[in-house]
């Protein structure tokens, strides 16, 4: 499988929607690549075939939140969008985040840099 492969695709969402699921109830440190697999409903074997670990799962999810955000933000503005805060920014990242609440919720309380980073550093800018 390669990472254009529709199945591996498939098995891949399967995981971030576990990572996600697992997320909102407890912490990150708490799971394992066992409770990944079985809320994907995937083989150990394909876990490892996509991630060395649960953390590079965790950036790979925060990442795909990521471009999926500013995506989502490009799409919304007004004008073109300009990387700074402002009241239209604000209001569609407030929306995004409302539109995205599982995966929201599953960063904010892991705090993930990967994530929140790139976003506070547009918030202060």
């Amino acid at each position: 499988m390669n990472k254009f492969d529709a199945k591996y695709q498939l098995y891949n969402e399967k995981m971030i929607d576990a990572m996600i699921q697992l997320l909102q109830k407890k912490s990150f440190d708490a799971i394992t690549v066992t409770e990944i697999c079985r809320t994907a409903g995937i083989q150990r074997s394909t876990f490892y075939a996509h991630y060395s670990d649960p953390y590079e799962l965790l950036q790979d999810m925060a990442n795909q939140v990521l471009k999926s955000f500013w995506a989502y933000w490009q799409s919304h503005a007004a004008q073109p969008p300009e990387q700074k805060i402002n009241q239209e920014n604000l209001e569609i990242f407030f929306a995004y985040v409302q539109e995205h609440q599982e995966q929201a919720k599953a960063l904010f309380r892991e705090q993930s840099t990967v994530f929140w980073e790139p976003i506070l550093q547009w918030i202060s800018e």
